[in-house]
């Protein structure tokens, strides 16, 4: 955030893209089954998501094939873990970061393994001033070191590929839930419209471990096909009921797992990601 004020500052007003150079996971060309392994999402999506939040419009990984932090497998030519995060997060994420106030609470009788309830608002931030956005991604982040599930919010890309049935732009909604419990997840601020729910596509990725080598996409196994294709990062349909409270929660989600929600944007009365 300091970065992209300094920047914007030096620049008299010009716009200057902030970028994030060569980075991993870990230094020394990474660690097997850490950087290459799926516990490494949890950081590659937080600080992607962090970073274009913070006002950086590119993100350069290190690297594409070499070292322990590669995104393919240099002798097997396998996609590591990250490789599909990347591939999801950039199929469903637009430039345009908003503003999610999300907030935890424990329940009070805990039952199944579940720990608390997060809960969601989405609100926009594009038409607010720059000190403004600043203050309120310096909240989100200091609230989001607190919490069991991270929470971050794009307008999806307009892709037909994505809700191609909606005609009015999409919200993308990014969950990490870093607990050792499950996680139920409360999704506040839909319209009402007089009916019972709103449709959505999830992306759930979960794997057998954290220093599993491969990942799983809403339960199926992400491997290559006969002749190496990669395989389709298709969604599942998921519908969320308006007014939904802790006894319908939009998503439970498993411990150590990740989830990219897809929300029409007509279901939210704000229209900052309408098309």
């Amino acid at each position: 955030e300091n970065a992209s004020a300094m920047v914007r500052q030096l620049s008299g007003g010009e716009r200057t893209e902030i970028w994030m150079g060569e980075t991993g996971g870990c230094y020394n060309s990474g660690h097997n089954t850490t950087s290459n392994a799926f516990i490494d999402s949890f950081w590659y999506l937080q600080v992607m998501a962090g970073f274009a939040a913070s006002g950086h419009s590119g993100f350069c990984r290190q690297t594409f094939i070499g070292g322990n932090y590669e995104l393919v497998d240099k002798d097997t030519h396998v996609p590591n873990p990250d490789y599909y995060s990347l591939a999801i997060f950039n199929k469903l994420m637009s430039e345009t970061v908003l503003w999610v106030d999300a907030k935890e609470e424990e329940e009070e009788e805990e039952e199944a393994g579940v720990a608390g309830t997060k809960k969601m608002t989405k609100k926009g931030g594009e038409n607010n001033s720059v000190s403004e956005r600043q203050a309120q991604r310096q909240q989100q982040q200091q609230q989001q070191q607190q919490q069991q599930v991270s929470v971050w919010a794009h307008c999806a890309r307009d892709n037909a590929d994505i809700l191609p049935n909606e005609e009015d732009g999409a919200v993308v909604f990014l969950l990490l839930n870093y607990g050792n419990s499950s996680a139920e997840v409360i999704l506040e601020g839909l319209k009402e419209d007089g009916t019972a729910s709103v449709k959505a596509d999830l992306y759930m990725l979960t794997a057998q471990s954290l220093s599993s080598r491969v990942v799983r996409l809403n339960g199926k196994e992400l491997v290559l096909g006969t002749d190496d294709t990669i395989p389709h990062l298709e969604p599942m349909a998921i519908e969320i009921k308006r007014g939904g409270g802790s006894q319908d929660p939009a998503l439970t989600m498993p411990q150590h797992s990740i989830a990219f929600v897809v929300v029409p944007a007509s279901a939210f009365d704000s229209s900052e990601c309408s098309k």
